[in-house]
């Protein structure tokens, strides 16, 4: 029996995948029924963006946008430019920007360049928060509020994402979903993560794709946060010990 799948051509977008992480480009035009529709290098499918490279360039240029609007819609009514002491500072942008900033965050495929994309908009927003000149380090501001920089919450994400589909079940299910790690491999996952842990010197993945359910989240948050910030203190000696005291100071 055949089946027909009615495609409404005023709807419909196409992308040439390029599983071969080669550069972005316009993919193919698709004729159907005469009508030609033309080929992007990036669409958005039930919220999430695809795009021709396979890396996550539009979800980030989208989610810095969205975060950077409601971080404003906080300084529209005084929050921010040095009205808050650093603490309220911090938990503001922890609790309402971050979360915006990186929805969706553990399907991303990531380049070096998109991380730096990050964290440069996470730096920026907390100069604007401490009120502090735009020539200063963005890694001071992360110092003096005592954050993270973008690049390790993303690996917290992804380390977190990946704990839930190795050891959320029990039993066969459990072992169904440890057997699931070559899937997981399949969606970058494993590799995003180990990428991202270069940085800091150190691996969790396997912890986590070896099932051990006794392994705290938080314990290697923690870790990778303690890791973080060590990086970023090293960061601000390189460039100025001046502004790593001013960090401490407010911090």
């Amino acid at each position: 029996m055949a089946i027909f799948l009615q495609l409404n051509v005023q709807k419909c977008e196409v992308i040439t995948l390029d599983r071969q992480g080669g550069r972005s480009r316009e993919g193919h035009d698709l004729e159907v029924d005469g009508v030609a529709i033309p080929g992007r290098s990036a669409a958005k499918c039930l919220g999430y963006w695809w795009n021709g490279d396979l890396f996550a360039t539009a979800a980030v240029e989208e989610g810095i946008k969205k975060a950077r609007r409601v971080f404003f819609q906080f300084g529209s009514i005084g929050c921010f430019q040095g009205a808050l002491n650093p603490t309220s500072s911090r938990s503001v942008i922890k609790t309402c920007v971050m979360p915006v900033l990186l929805y969706g965050c553990e399907n991303w495929i990531m380049s070096e360049s998109l991380l730096d994309k990050l964290d440069s908009f996470l730096g920026e927003i907390a100069k604007r928060a401490l009120g502090w000149p735009k020539h200063l380090s963005n890694t001071a501001a992360l110092v003096a509020l005592d954050m993270m920089s973008a690049r390790s919450e993303l690996l917290i994400a992804k380390l977190r994402f990946l704990k839930r589909r190795t050891t959320e079940h029990d039993g066969i299910g459990g072992e169904a979903m440890r057997a699931l790690s070559d899937d997981v491999n399949s969606l970058c996952l494993v590799k995003e993560c180990r990428e991202l842990e270069e940085v800091f010197g150190a691996s969790y993945t396997d912890v986590f794709l070896g099932g051990a359910e006794d392994v705290c989240l938080r314990e290697v948050s923690d870790a990778v946060a303690t890791c973080d910030k060590a990086r970023l203190l090293k960061r601000c000696e390189k460039k100025s010990k001046l502004v790593v005291e001013i960090g401490k100071g407010i911090g």
